[in-house]
C-alpha cells in the first residue's frame, strides 16, 4: 500500500514542478517531500527499505554549505554524500542519481565513481536521510548509515540482492546527508 503512495507523491511532486520549479526549493516542505518520495522511489525499485528524514543530518548539510561556501566537494564528515548541482528540482537530483543504476556492473559489483551515488542511494543500512540547498541553489544531501564509502567493503557478489538487482537550470544544488 505504501508504494502506490509514494509513487502517487512522485508523480505529483513532477506535474508541480513543471508549473514552478523553484516551490519546490524554496517550500521546505515541498523540498523534504520531493526528496524522500523520489529516493524512496529508487530505493524500493532496488529491495532497500524506505527512508525517513533526519533533521541532524540535514542541520550537518546546511552547516557545511553555510561554513564552507558552498564549496562543490564532500565534507569528508562522517555520512555517506551525494551532491547535485544545476537540477530543475530536488527531485530530478536524485532521480540523477538514481539513474547512474544503467551504468552499474553487476558482474563486478562494488564502488565505482560512475555510480557511486547510485549505490549510496540504494545503500541497504541507509535508514534515513536529511539535506540542504543554498548558494545558486546548490543542494547537499546526506544518507545515514555510512553507505558506500570507497574506504568501505563494498557490494558482495554473492548478495546481490541486498543491493541494486533490477535493470532498471535552475542552479540548485544538492548535498545529500
Amino acid at each position: 500500500m505504501k508504494k502506490p503512495l509514494v509513487l502517487l507523491g512522485l508523480a505529483a511532486s513532477v506535474a508541480s514542478a513543471d508549473s514552478d520549479p523553484n516551490f519546490w526549493w524554496l517550500d521546505e516542505g515541498a523540498f523534504q517531500s520531493a526528496v524522500i518520495s523520489t529516493t524512496s522511489h529508487y530505493r524500493g525499485e532496488y529491495g532497500a527499505g524506505f527512508i525517513m528524514w533526519n533533521a541532524t543530518l540535514a542541520a550537518f548539510a546546511s552547516w557545511y554549505l553555510n561554513n564552507y561556501n558552498c564549496a562543490f566537494q564532500h565534507s569528508g564528515g562522517p555520512f555517506g554524500e551525494n551532491m547535485a548541482f544545476g537540477y530543475q528540482t530536488p527531485a530530478v537530483s536524485v532521480a540523477a542519481w538514481g539513474n547512474e543504476a544503467v551504468q552499474y556492473d553487476y558482474g563486478h559489483p562494488g564502488y565505482s565513481p560512475a555510480t557511486g551515488h547510485f549505490t549510496q542511494l540504494v545503500w541497504k543500512a541507509t535508514t534515513d536521510v536529511g539535506c540542504a540547498r543554498r548558494c545558486l541553489r546548490r543542494m547537499l544531501g546526506g544518507l545515514g548509515g555510512g553507505g558506500d564509502l570507497p574506504w568501505e567493503e563494498q557490494v558482495d557478489a554473492t548478495r546481490l540482492h541486498d543491493y541494486a538487482v533490477s535493470p532498471g537550470r535552475l542552479e540548485f544544488g544538492l548535498q545529500m546527508i
